[in-house]
């Protein structure tokens, strides 16, 4: 898998290394992934972000997300749909704060 570096931009420091760190542990094919953040870190931006990353650069054909509270699973889906998307491709910050999205 040859993925191209992260791009920092519009990141926080925690979400470049969450990202970083699973794509190397990818590589040495360990295919089995927890990453645990913060209240409020960019969880779900952060794992937007690297399922977009997958799928673009390693044909990544299933990610399994799951969700701890069901309360999060309607802003999970709104956080990596439509316009939010497009502004994460982007790099932008904006996509975080989008209306619909839990900090």
């Amino acid at each position: 898998m040859q993925m191209p570096p992260v791009n920092p931009k519009g990141l926080w420091s925690a979400q470049e290394t969450a990202i970083r760190n699973t794509e190397t542990s990818l590589k040495l094919f360990k295919p089995r992934a927890l990453i645990q953040m913060a209240t409020g870190s960019g969880k779900t931006f952060t794992a937007a972000n690297l399922s977009y990353r997958l799928i673009k650069f390693a044909d990544a054909r299933r990610i399994l997300f799951l969700v701890d509270r069901a309360n999060l699973g309607p802003s999970t889906r709104l956080g990596v749909s439509s316009k939010k998307t497009r502004m994460m491709r982007r790099g932008t910050r904006e996509a975080q704060r989008a209306p619909g999205v839990m900090p």
